[in-house]
């Protein structure tokens, strides 16, 4: 269901948490918003940061980082650790828009500002919060099909 709202920022702040309350995930696109039935344990993943375990809906997440042994969720404000494994997380939030795009990367599309090919069948990814993620050749053909591009 796609429902068109024209009001001030304030207003739709306000329907925005009302409808969070509920069973509903508020997906703003443009000028456009989508309600969706919403699954705690399918949208989310539990962060911990200091000792406190904080949900984190998959529409917070900028991208997913591994290193060593640790899981890092990179979100808008705040960086966590995760516990899930990397694939496990490719898996779960595929159907959101997020793609696996290095061995230690998974980035979430909506989050992508800008793409830059770069030298050996590369690309640079500019991120909302001004990251740079680069995707490897490994990834490059599966990336370049995610997006939409030819050859």
């Amino acid at each position: 269901m796609k429902i068109l709202y024209k009001g001030s920022k304030e207003e739709l702040q306000k329907l925005e948490q009302q409808l969070r309350k509920g069973e509903f995930e508020f997906v703003l696109s443009g000028e456009d918003f989508e309600l969706r039935k919403s699954s705690f344990l399918l949208d989310t993943v539990i962060g911990e940061k200091v000792g406190n375990y904080i949900p984190i809906h998959h529409s917070n997440i900028l991208y997913i980082e591994s290193y060593g042994h640790d899981i890092v969720c990179h979100t808008i404000d705040e960086e966590y650790t995760i516990r899930e494994k990397l694939y496990e997380i490719e898996e779960l939030f595929e159907s959101y828009g997020f793609i696996r795009v290095h061995k230690s990367f998974i980035v979430n599309r909506h989050h992508i500002i800008s793409i830059e090919p770069i030298i050996n069948r590369k690309f640079k990814l500019k991120l909302s919060s001004g990251d740079i993620i680069e995707v490897s050749r490994k990834y490059y053909s599966e990336f370049k099909r995610f997006i939409g591009m030819r050859g």
